[in-house]
């Protein structure tokens, strides 16, 4: 009786297992029973078909009809080895389904894993998961949004390894740590058949890298707030003064580096039936970094001391290539075509050079025409042709250069339509003037005749005679073919040369030496992009050497991948024995090994009677040799090893096959030894190596030195850049004439063939990667009609396989596959043991208790120092054992429960039946009472009626007495009448006295009344407000008066300089008119003709009348002006009248301010006024002339400036005096420039006044331009504490004050370089500054381009050609302009710099109420780029980010910046920080669930309440992240919660929904989010309706004019005060002279 193994209690009722199926691969299946006979030894498991998979069985698998599948076996069988494959591999559970790492897995076996995937990948949209150390990568065949800046800064940012979701970026960045952490150099092997993404992803690594090496830089450097790059470019213009030496450089390595991806693409890429654009050859990209000037030295102690630096550069690459598929060139399946610079050279080519190469479209070559495609769909060769040309050109190939490049393309094009006739055993023809092959000698500039003998002949020696021998036709076409293959692949070796050439500088970096013995200029990330394992209907030569490379690279995986197992294990302390692994190395010495494949197909190749066939037959017999003979007692052991991975077909004898570590193939020898030869002739080399072309004899020279280099041994195999060679070595023949064959036709010296070429490639790229870090990513290609997120199961499947997945998760299977450290395995299975044995306070000796409780084999688990390790299935037993405890402590609750409830209910029934009773007892009471009480109310009611009755006659009786009464006293009523109109009569007549007294009285009460509302009155209109309103019109009847008297007074000026013309005109003609009558009179005896002077005398006479008219213009311009000056002697009069009456109203406002107190500060102020006035009133009375008319203007200036001549008043007398010359002060204010002339007319007047030409020489120094910007920019220091507007803005006003001088005088240039340097000077002194100073400087820019903006209205204004004033003023305002902006920018970049991390703490992280489990917080961490030290960092609040933020607003107050530019701040600060939270969330994996989100709810909340208060328009920028918290806390269970959860999410596209959904972690009792869900949102919603399918993280950099969009602010006058630091100083002297002289 056999005994059941305990393994099998996994299967219970319930529990779901996979079964194989031929379309589905595997489908699943729940277990309804299990029947286990020990007796019978037989076991049978009972399973029902799932609805949601499809089974087809296949013949052989379990047996079931319906929707049943039945598995069974005998008990005996399954103790055998290998039992456990036996059984139907167990689906793990539904919470487990989706994760990002396979090895998190309970159950890892081939189903779980391919399920896994699928579910990422369909369901959740999610491309790329983790296997171990791989990252896999599926390809969407669709655009997607994961690859922008900010998805590059956020793997950037400082975080454990691991938290954040897998990408592309996360290797990347685990790579360039390692590298700055540890100096040792890194790989990135990138592999993956055709079509599954390899190119792509090895392009998006290096955009990574060149990102990291500047976003390292900008961290680096803070002075500039770390710009992005997209900022850095749109502004390149405006910040490159601060480019240092070191960003120029790697900047331009970045791009060259970039800029080599289109052209090996252009030049290695074609299009194939499985991919549009594969890469036809592999690629190993080194990406050079060292240590830039000024960093920290990587040195500590001593070179073998290692310290991570603070920064690297990029300073160079190197390219090394393998295998290019040379036969593409000149052959082509259908649907495929050859490589894509031929159609793009066709293409684009333009009309000249189209002629020159004798181009035309692409079905003219038959090189280009056998596969039938010429163009890509959604793919312009025109614009791809230019894309290779400025990547060319960006790796230093000049454009003449490019087209002789091309020249030698289009040759190779023209050599596929010769024409060579004959057939297989007839001698080969070829004409001579054969078009084609006139166009190819021309192009390659060889000789014709000598190419056609030589395509059709071959040369033979035969001791010391020459032999020419004939070809035949088919020959002849090979020959043909080879050459066009040896040409092209000459130049695709000389273009990875160039390409290296320009990649190989170096900066000025620090040569220090790191492990290993690298230096940092050694340093280095390589990027391998190499061809996946490929097997098809027909394999050739290609196919094995590629499926040869991945076995290598198979074998390094399986080795790395058992390392790092034994090293964790190791570094836990755990007891293990060794794991088990399928090595490869046979298979690989079956290949490479002594007498293998390739040595024999080398051997046969150097026979020139060999044929493939032989080759077959010869393979046949050394690995599958035929029994003959004795045979052998143990032919096993007599077989090698590798003999078993090759196998002879059964029919046939042109195949052979290999069994790889992924799948058997068979490869056709047809074509292998030409191939393996891959050489022409040495004739036919001599042809080419004379060409009068020097390019192409440079890249036949540049060939055989590749070759060279690949015929050495191994260690000296091939130099960086270098194609495997493609012409023998020069010893062995090269590029010269090679040895003589013998009669036996064995080659008496070794040339090297391709076979022997790639090997030791092959080996020297396995030995670079093994002495350095490796990190893999395996694409995989999902399906095979490339349908965007289309999933075929027997595809993905035969991939993984292929790329060495399952075989990582099989290694991880033989050891410890689950592992969890101790906090998170006590607090989640915490529950598996009773309550006295929970210790908090040791997670490890928790561990051991719980583990010991529950498994009882030692060998299936395993305690490490800080983890615990279980075998296959011990973490599922345990899931299942949790959530049977969940399920009965619920039971048991819901039992209590429920008991509860009943008797709560019996008891509530029991009270309700009791209170019925009562009240029915009661009711019966109140009606007895009730009819007892009516009885007693009837008794009362008659006795009440009684007693009404007698009251109603007693009632009666009394009326009847009184009538009587009445009767008897009718004469006593005529008596009372009689006396009342006696005593009437006596009162008439005084009566009508009293009235008079009254009105009288009446009267005198009412004058009392009107005196005192009189006196009222008059107070009232003594008040200071009736003479407030009196002195303004006055004021404004005085502003009119002033008006028209400016109006007469500018009439006046004009008219007396047109005068003054006309005089000087006149004068001047007259004296022409004497002049002219002296030459009549001595020339009347001339030749001149008499009519010819008469005409002139006539001329003459119409100039004297129109000077008589012009004098009468100007007599009656001095009578109007004589009218005018009435005018202003009556105005002066009226303005005496004003001021007399204005100093009344003085008086009147000093009595009334003895009784106004509290009005003593707008008395101060109509003060002011009076004396304006009467200032004014005396400039006026001095009266005016013709020669000087400045007074009035300037009594009409504002009073801008009255605060600096305040300010100098301060001064003694004598300082005074030595400054200025005695007089009134000149106030400075726009109106000097809007009384003045126009800039045309200041520029050309001639001859200039001396006082303005003496100014204008004081201000045309470059040594007032240097005092300005140092005394106002430089030397400054902020002000501290609170200040006025003016003593904030005094820089900017005085600066104004002189480019207000500079324009008056026509000195538009100098105030325009003025500008520059003052805001080159400003942002170098907010280098490394803090934020008081920065918005010093920003108000003061914003005030300065305020100024300039103002000064070019007015000038504008005056001007008769606008068009010339704003071509002239536009650079000045746009200076001062972009000066503002790179202020702002340079501090928001700062600020982002700060909140960066401060938001994710205050927002994300930051919890009001810790965690229930005590050893659960850690503390918080801080590194960058996952090396150096890491210290702790007290944990920050959202009253920090709040404190912050009000930091700010204050600081925007203080420094009076405007209203709106402030609030544009703010908003854009808030967005920041919102947007930055949002991308935080989309990041974080097992983060987000319904209690984190209460969390987050509460801060965003904190958030928006300080936005209503502080910023209201930046509450928009918070509704994304609103929406993503209130989405997670929405139900998830199925499609009929999408339309809730779309309209929550009105703000979010379909990728972000998704992505917040994915890393959403339900708890116990909460259903996971379903996939119905997923599939329902992209039906619903398609991604195109929502950012353009682009958008997935919110974009963190904005560019500056998408952030502030402000106008200038308006003024009146320029308001500059001095401050005593000043008063007395160079500025301060310079600018009195020039306002004297100006004035």
């Amino acid at each position: 009786m056999a005994a059941a193994p305990s393994d099998l209690n996994y299967y219970v009722a319930g529990v779901k297992a996979w079964f194989p199926d031929s379309e589905s691969v595997w489908v699943s299946a729940t277990l309804n029973s299990k029947t286990v006979d020990p007796d019978a030894d037989s076991l049978r498991l009972v399973f029902t078909r799932d609805a949601e998979d499809v089974f087809s069985p296949k013949a052989g698998t379990p047996s079931g009809g319906g929707d049943q599948l039945i598995f069974s076996c005998k008990l005996s069988q399954l103790r055998s080895p290998g039992w456990a494959q036996s059984l139907p591999p167990l689906r793990n559970a539904a919470i487990q389904e989706g994760v990002d790492d396979l090895t998190l897995l309970s159950h890892l076996n081939e189903p779980g894993i391919l399920h896994n995937i699928r579910v990422r990948f369909v369901d959740l949209g999610q491309i790329y998961t983790y296997s171990g150390i791989v990252l896999i990568a599926m390809n969407p065949f669709k655009s997607l949004p994961l690859y922008t800046e900010e998805v590059m800064r956020a793997y950037s940012q400082p975080h454990p390894s691991r938290t954040l979701p897998p990408h592309l970026f996360a290797i990347a960045s685990e790579a360039y740590s390692d590298l700055k952490r540890s100096g040792r150099n890194q790989t990135i092997v990138c592999s993956g058949e055709s079509g599954a993404g390899k190119t792509q992803s090895a392009k998006y690594l290096m955009r990574y890298f060149a990102a990291a090496e500047s976003a390292s830089g900008a961290d680096d450097d803070s002075s500039t707030g770390g710009h992005s790059r997209a900022n850095s470019v749109a502004n390149a213009a405006e910040m490159e003064h601060y480019q240092s030496d070191d960003q120029e450089q790697g900047s331009s390595v970045e791009q060259a580096v970039l800029a080599t991806n289109p052209i090996t693409e252009a030049f290695g890429n074609a299009k194939t039936t499985r991919n549009d654009n594969s890469s036809r050859f592999g690629k190993y990209t080194e990406i050079l970094l060292a240590v830039p000037r000024g960093h920290q030295d990587p040195r500590r102690g001593g070179p073998s001391e290692w310290a991570p630096p603070s920064r690297l550069q990029i300073v160079g690459a190197r390219l090394r290539t393998y295998l290019l598929e040379r036969s593409r060139v000149v052959t082509q399946l259908p649907t495929e075509r050859s490589y894509h610079i031929f159609y793009q050279l066709c293409a684009g080519c333009p009309p000249s050079e189209r002629r020159e190469l004798g181009l035309g479209s692409w079905d003219q070559y038959e090189y280009l025409r056998q596969g039938g495609e010429g163009t890509i769909q959604g793919v312009d060769d025109v614009a791809e042709f230019r894309i290779t040309q400025e990547a060319l050109s960006e790796v230093g190939i000049s454009i003449s250069k490019q087209w002789q490049l091309f020249r030698v393309c289009a040759a190779v094009l023209h050599m596929g339509n010769i024409k060579i006739e004959g057939a297989d055993k007839s001698d080969a023809a070829l004409r001579e003037d054969d078009p084609a092959l006139v166009q190819t000698c021309q192009l390659l500039g060889v000789d014709k005749a000598a190419f056609r003998r030589w395509l059709i002949k071959r040369q033979l020696k035969l001791g010391a005679d020459t032999v020419e021998k004939p070809l035949t036709g088919p020959q002849a076409l090979v020959a043909r073919d080879s050459v066009a293959k040896v040409v092209y692949s000459g130049v695709f070796e000389w273009i990875v040369g160039v390409v290296n050439a320009a990649l190989g500088g170096k900066a000025d970096a620090q040569s220090s030496s790191g492990p290993n013995g690298f230096t940092c200029q050694d340093m280095f990330i390589g990027v391998l992009d190499i061809y996946g394992f490929e097997y098809f209907r027909k394999n050739s030569f290609e196919q094995f050497c590629i499926n040869f490379a991945n076995e290598k690279l198979q074998q390094d995986f399986n080795l790395h991948v058992f390392k790092l197992q034994q090293q964790e294990y190791l570094a836990e302390g755990l007891k293990w024995t060794t794991i088990d692994f399928n090595d490869n190395q046979p298979c690989i010495d079956l290949i490479e090994g002594r007498m293998g494949i390739l040595d024999i197909l080398d051997e046969e190749s150097r026979l020139a009677s060999s044929d493939d066939l032989k080759f077959a037959q010869r393979l046949y017999d050394q690995f599958a040799p035929q029994p003959s003979g004795p045979k052998s007692k143990d032919p096993a052991a007599a077989a090698p090893p590798q003999n078993s991975f090759f196998e002879k077909p059964r029919f046939g004898k042109t195949t052979f096959t290999v069994k790889h570590y992924a799948v058997a193939v068979a490869y056709d020898v047809d074509g292998f030894l030409e191939k393996n030869r891959d050489t022409v002739r040495d004739e036919q080399k001599q042809i080419l190596l004379d060409s009068k072309f020097d390019l192409f004899k440079e890249i036949l020279s540049k060939s055989m030195a590749g070759d060279s280099q690949a015929a050495q041994p191994p260690a000296e195999a091939e130099k960086p850049g270098r194609v495997a060679g493609r012409f023998p070595p020069a010893e062995t023949g090269g590029l010269s004439r090679s040895k003589t064959m013998g009669r036996g036709g064995t080659a008496s010296g070794r040339q090297k063939t391709l076979g022997s070429i790639f090997k030791a490639s092959l080996g020297e790229l396995m030995k670079t990667i093994r002495s350095t870090e490796v990190h893999y990513i395996r694409c995989i290609k999902p399906n095979q009609t490339k349908t965007p997120f289309g999933f075929e199961p027997a595809m993905t499947m035969s991939q993984l396989r292929a790329c060495g997945v399952l075989e990582t998760i099989r290694i991880s299977s033989a050891g410890y596959p689950s592992r969890l450290d101790y906090a998170t395995f006590v607090e989640r299975y915490f529950i598996l043991i009773r309550s006295k044995f929970w210790n908090w306070e040791d997670p490890k000796e928790f561990t051991f208790n719980l583990v010991k409780a529950h498994v009882t084999d030692v060998d299936k688990y395993g305690l490490g120092k800080t983890k615990v390790f279980f075998r296959t299935g011990i973490q599922a037993d345990l899931e299942k054992r949790r959530t049977e405890r969940y399920n009965g402590v619920a039971t048991l609750f819901k039992k209590s429960f429920d008991r509860h409830m009943i008797r709560k209910r019996r008891w509530q029934a029991a009270v309700c039946i009791q209170k019925w009773f009562r009240g029915y007892l009661a009711r019966k009471l109140a009606k007895r009472l009730r009819a007892e009480r009516l009885i007693r109310l009837r008794i009362i009611a008659e006795y009440w009626r009684g007693y009404v009755r007698l009251q109603q006659i007693r009632k009666i009786q009394k009326a009847w007495r009184q009538r009587l009464a009445r009767r008897n006293n009718v004469s006593l009523k005529i008596r009372t009448m009689v006396r009342a109109i006696k005593t009437a009569k006596k009162w008439a007549a005084p009566a009508k006295r009293r009235i008079k007294l009254i009105v009288y009285t009446q009267a005198c009460v009412r004058r009392f009344l009107a005196k005192k509302l009189l006196k009222k009155l008059k107070l009232e209109a003594r008040s200071i407000s009736t003479f407030k309103e009196k002195a303004n019109q006055l004021e404004r009847k005085v502003f009119e008066l002033s008006q028209k008297v400016k109006e007469r007074d500018d009439n006046l000026a004009i008219m007396t300089a047109q005068n003054a013309q006309y005089e000087i005109t006149i004068r001047a003609l007259q004296e022409h008119t004497d002049r002219l009558k002296l030459r009549v009179t001595d020339f009347s005896e001339s030749t001149v003709s008499k009519g010819q002077l008469q005409q002139k005398e006539k001329l003459l006479e119409e100039k004297i009348e129109e000077l008589k008219i012009s004098e009468d213009a100007r007599k009656h311009a001095l009578q109007t002006n004589g009218d005018l000056q009435r005018t202003i002697r009556e105005l002066t009069e009226t303005l005496r009248q004003r001021d007399a009456e204005v100093l009344d109203l003085k008086n009147v406002i000093a009595k009334a301010s003895d009784t106004e107190s509290s009005k003593d500060s707008r008395i101060r102020e109509l003060e002011a006024e009076v004396a304006r006035l009467n200032f004014e009133g005396a400039r006026r009375g001095l009266g005016r002339t013709s020669s000087n008319k400045s007074t009035l203007s300037a009594s009409m200036q504002n009073t801008g400036s009255r605060r600096r001549s305040v300010s100098r008043g301060s001064r003694n007398e004598r300082s005074r005096s030595q400054a200025r010359p005695p007089g009134p002060i000149l106030e400075h204010s726009f109106s000097i420039i809007a009384a003045g002339a126009s800039i045309e007319e200041r520029d050309f007047e001639e001859p200039m006044d001396p006082n303005m030409e003496q100014a204008r020489s004081i201000l045309d120094d470059d040594v007032l331009k240097d005092i300005i910007i140092r005394t106002l920019i430089v030397d400054l220091s902020v002000p501290d504490g609170a200040q006025s507007r003016s003593e904030i803005m005094y820089p900017a006003q005085l600066m104004g004050t002189f480019l207000d001088n500079f324009i008056h005088v026509g000195l538009v240039s100098r105030a325009e370089r003025t500008v520059k340097e003052g805001v080159r000077a400003i942002e170098t002194s907010v280098k490394r500054a803090d934020d008081k100073k920065f918005v010093f400087w920003m108000a003061n820019s914003f005030e300065l381009w305020s100024i300039v903006d103002h000064i070019k209205a007015l000038e504008v204004s005056k001007s008769d050609s606008v068009e010339a004033t704003l071509a002239k003023l536009e650079g000045t305002s746009n200076a001062a302009y972009q000066g503002f902006l790179a202020v702002v920018q340079n501090w928001l970049a700062s600020l982002r710099k700060k909140l960066d991390s401060l938001a994710v703490d205050a927002l994300i992280d930051y919890e009001e109420v810790p965690t229930a489990v005590a050893f659960r917080a850690q503390p918080q961490t801080r590194s960058w780029w996952g090396f150096g030290s890491q210290t702790s960092v007290k944990p920050r609040t959202i009253r920090d980010l709040e404190a912050f933020l009000n930091q700010i607003a204050t600081l925007l107050k203080i420094f009076y910046v405007e209203p709106v530019l402030a609030e544009q701040i703010l908003c854009e600060l808030v967005r920041i920080v919102s947007y930055r939270a949002f991308n935080e969330l989309l990041t974080r994996k097992s983060f987000a669930n319904f209690r984190r989100c209460a969390q987050l709810r509460f801060n965003v909340t904190k958030l928006s309440e300080w936005t209503k208060q502080r910023a209201r328009e930046a509450d928009r920028y918070i509704e994304p992240l609103q929406e993503a918290i209130e989405i997670l806390q929405l139900p998830k269970r199925s499609a009929r919660d999408v339309d809730t959860i779309l309209d929550v999410g009105r703000h979010l596209s379909v990728h972000q929904i998704r992505q917040l959904l994915s890393l959403y972690t339900s708890t116990d009792f909460e259903d996971p989010v379903s996939p119905e869900v997923f599939k329902a949102l992209s039906i619903r919603r398609p991604d195109s309706d929502k950012f353009g399918n682009a958008q997935f993280f919110l974009p963190i950099s904005l560019p500056i004019l998408e952030v502030i969009n402000v106008s200038a602010r308006s003024f009146d006058a320029l308001d500059p005060w001095i401050p005593d630091v000043l008063l007395g100083s160079e500025l301060d002297n310079k600018l009195l002279e020039v306002d004297n002289l100006l004035g």
